[in-house]
């Protein structure tokens, strides 16, 4: 005889296996033939689910290590990296004295060092051989301040070139706010709140606005930033 066929092949071949020397074949009433038959099913169907599963929870663990990895490089890199974006601007109202005049704009430093004594940096503004230097706000941190960081950069990039400063959101939210501009007052640095200057070249002008940055008057996240701006402006 043969037995017979239960869908799985190690089912049916330890079934064989036990039911072999018996006359005819064993009902599947018999209790110790169906225990062992659905023993022997169970194991098998149990080992295959968990070795899936353990080898699913290794691709998923690894997967994460990978993206964990990729996110920690890019931060990294993001906090350790100098990105140099030039843009050329042309028009009819600019002054022909002001033909390749330089503008180097720094912004949200946030208190980070790039290099000792941010010696990296100010190499980089140097070698971009600026006529004026603009810093757009946020030179400090408010989650960890330190105007003084902040102002020994400061004091040496306006060595380089005439420097405008301007606030950020950051320095809306801290006390050491007013430090930092009475160092920059002390540096030489121009601090532009809600006012504008002319620049002369060669008997000609331009003319570079500063206005506040509107969390000093309205809140950072749900304030009405855009109409603080234009009364402003």
């Amino acid at each position: 005889f043969s037995p017979p066929r239960l869908g799985v092949r190690g089912v049916e071949v330890e079934y064989f296996f036990i039911s072999k020397n018996t006359f005819s074949p064993p009902r599947l009433g018999v209790r110790g033939v169906e225990a062992e038959c659905f023993f022997t099913y169970n194991h098998t169907y149990f080992y295959t689910r968990n070795k899936i599963m353990k080898t699913k929870a290794k691709i998923i663990l690894f997967s994460f290590l990978i993206l964990l990895l990729i996110f920690t490089v890019w931060i990294i890199h993001g906090n350790t990296s100098i990105k140099l974006t030039e843009y050329s601007v042309s028009s009819s109202d600019i002054p022909s004295a002001f033909e390749g005049f330089r503008i180097t704009q720094i912004s949200d430093l946030h208190d980070v060092l790039f290099g000792k004594d941010n010696e990296r940096l100010l190499k980089k503004v140097s070698d971009t051989r600026p006529d004026i230097i603009v810093l757009t706000g946020d030179m400090i941190d408010c989650t960890r301040p330190d105007e003084a960081l902040s102002l020994s950069f400061i004091e040496k990039v306006a060595t380089i070139a005439p420097t405008y400063y301007v606030t950020g959101n950051h320095e809306a939210r801290v006390s050491e706010y007013n430090d930092l501009k009475e160092g920059l007052n002390e540096f030489g640095v121009i601090v532009l709140e809600d006012e504008k200057v002319e620049i002369k070249q060669y008997g000609e002008k331009i003319v570079l606005l500063g206005v506040d940055d509107p969390s000093f008057q309205t809140d950072y996240l749900h304030g009405d930033s855009v109409t603080v701006m234009r009364g402003n402006l």
